[in-house]
C-alpha cells in the first residue's frame, strides 16, 4: 500500500530557540541603588570607585575622586545586588552576592563606612526566588526593562548572556505598560498609542 504524503510545513512553535540562565548585577556609575518597576523592587547598587571616578561633570570633565568623602573613597569594590533569570523556567532568583564567608571582609568595610555616615549597618537581603510561569506577562516586561537598564549602564551581565532580540520577542506574554504606576492607564504597551488618542479626545 502507497503510503500517503503530505504538503504540511512542520508547525512553528513560538518557544524561542536559544533561551538560557544568565546573571545580572546592579548599579550604575554613581552606586545608586536600581529601581525594578516590572517586580516593584530596588536593588542594591554595586559600588565601584573606578566607575565614580570617570564620572564627568557637565562641561565632559572627570569628577574623579574629589567628589568623595575621604571613609568612601577608602572603601574597596562592593558588589551589587544580583538576578538570577531563567527564561526556560520563567523564574527569578534574586540573591545578595554579600552573603558568604568569602565577602565578609567586603561586608564589614560597607559596615563600617555606613556607620561613619551616619547610617545603620548593612543588613544582606535573604535570598528570594519568584516564579512567573503563571505571570508571563510580568517576566516579559522584566526582560525589556533589564534590557534597557543594561543599554543604559544601569546593571551589567556577571553570569551567561543576554537574549538576543529575536528570543526575548518570541518569549510568551505581553509588555505591560508602566507597571510601577497605579494610576488609570491601558494594560500593555502595545496599546499606549491607541490610549493616547482617546486622552486627546477628552
Amino acid at each position: 500500500m502507497a503510503t500517503a504524503t503530505t504538503d504540511k510545513k512542520p508547525r512553528e512553535t513560538t518557544q524561542a530557540k536559544s533561551l538560557h540562565t544568565f546573571t545580572v548585577e546592579f548599579g550604575d556609575d554613581a552606586g545608586r541603588n536600581i529601581m525594578i518597576s516590572a517586580l516593584q523592587l530596588t536593588m542594591r547598587g554595586a559600588w565601584d570607585r573606578q566607575r565614580m571616578a570617570s564620572r564627568k561633570d557637565s562641561n565632559g570633565r572627570p569628577l574623579g575622586v574629589r567628589t568623595m568623602s575621604d571613609h568612601m573613597n577608602r572603601m574597596p569594590d562592593i558588589p551589587g545586588q544580583r538576578m538570577e533569570v531563567d527564561t526556560k523556567k520563567l523564574t527569578v532568583r534574586i540573591f545578595d552576592p554579600l552573603v558568604g564567608d568569602e565577602l565578609s571582609y567586603a561586608g564589614s568595610v560597607l559596615d563600617d563606612a555606613l556607620l561613619m555616615s551616619g547610617k545603620r549597618e548593612y543588613i544582606p537581603q535573604p535570598e528570594v526566588v519568584h516564579d512567573l510561569q503563571r505571570n508571563e506577562d510580568t517576566f516579559k516586561t522584566l526582560m525589556v526593562e533589564l534590557q534597557y537598564k543594561l543599554a543604559n549602564g544601569m546593571a551589567r551581565i556577571v553570569d551567561g548572556a543576554f537574549p538576543a532580540n529575536a528570543d526575548l520577542h518570541a518569549l510568551p506574554g505581553r509588555q505591560l505598560h508602566d507597571p510601577g504606576n497605579s494610576s488609570p492607564k491601558c494594560r500593555y504597551e502595545e496599546d499606549y498609542p491607541e490610549y493616547v488618542k482617546t486622552l486627546d479626545r477628552r
